[in-house]
């Protein structure tokens, strides 16, 4: 069927409200098995509703005008719509991934490419070596392979064939993809392990909006998740100034520490992240003995 202007005019509101909403929960409002919210679907159209008699307005035409919102782009219309719901969700409410049905998790054991650009050979990363695309790049490759041998780094990749990337929405509607340059598994005082995504190039282009994306989005849709995926905590480290790159090393063990701080821990592990943020990070670790109950002086009263 060809749709006409004169026939999307004729259209009732209510039927725009309801492909808005409908599109709207299928998009972006599915719980971690991808099964759709359905008992939101009243509450999401009393929203779209709201949002389009009070925010939507056509210059120099009337009203029946803003049905041709939705034909223009469906897709980009929900996700704008979205990001005001979501931005204003009441206290208790998370944020929640929608992992890929068929690949939810990538690895770097699948990267493979070829490249004529200059290459840094790693000694602690799973890829062999690093596709060098700025000065930059090559120093933080390469304090990242020294902090690997003095332990605060368990392993390291460069995002180069890898495909590793944040979606998110530009100023003008337009749906992008943000590939990071690093993830850095690293070790914390105490014991634990977080993920950390090096920006050190700096953003190109959208720079608010990836890094609002990043931080406000991935972070902690990823981090809802961890536990029940087995992963560690996930965090963001931007390096936006020549200044700061030249102090990469300083900065991401500064970051380390304030992680390593916000993880709650007590007992002997707490013990162990304080010694460990005074003297260093323990090279050997240990285990804590099997707790026994002598049962010898223990008599049945049934006896």
């Amino acid at each position: 069927m060809k749709l006409t202007v004169a026939a999307i005019l004729e259209t009732r509101e209510q039927q725009i409200i309801y492909r808005i909403t409908k599109d709207l929960l299928r998009d972006h409002f599915a719980d971690e098995k991808g099964n759709l919210q359905f008992h939101r679907f009243h509450e999401l159209g009393a929203l779209v509703r709201e949002w389009y008699h009070a925010k939507v307005h056509v210059l120099g035409r009337g009203p029946e005008w803003k049905k041709l919102l939705y034909f223009a782009d469906p897709k980009k219309l929900v996700a704008h719509v979205s990001r005001g719901i979501q931005t204003g969700s009441a206290a208790g409410e998370a944020i929640r991934p929608l992992l890929n049905y068929y690949n939810p998790t990538g690895s770097s054991r699948f990267v493979h490419g070829n490249t004529t650009r200059e290459t840094y050979p790693t000694r602690h990363s799973h890829v062999n070596a690093v596709v060098i695309d700025s000065g930059w790049e090559g120093q933080a490759a390469k304090v990242l392979d020294d902090l690997a041998g003095e332990g605060h780094v368990n392993s390291w990749v460069k995002n180069a064939f890898l495909d590793f990337r944040v979606p998110y929405t530009d100023a003008a509607g337009e749906q992008r993809n943000y590939l990071p340059d690093f993830i850095v598994n690293c070790r914390l005082a105490g014991g634990r392990c977080a993920n950390v995504i090096v920006e050190v190039t700096g953003f190109d282009r959208d720079k608010e909006a990836k890094r609002w994306t990043i931080l406000n989005r991935w972070l902690p849709a990823v981090n809802r998740i961890r536990q029940q995926q087995g992963w560690d905590k996930w965090d963001f480290l931007e390096l936006d100034e020549q200044r700061a790159v030249a102090d990469f090393r300083n900065l991401l063990l500064a970051r380390l520490r304030e992680l390593a701080l916000a993880e709650p821990l007590s007992g002997v592990w707490a013990a162990r992240r304080d010694d460990e943020l005074q003297n260093g990070l323990w090279m050997d670790d240990f285990e804590i003995p099997e707790r026994r109950r002598d049962l010898g002086p223990y008599i049945n009263p049934l006896d």
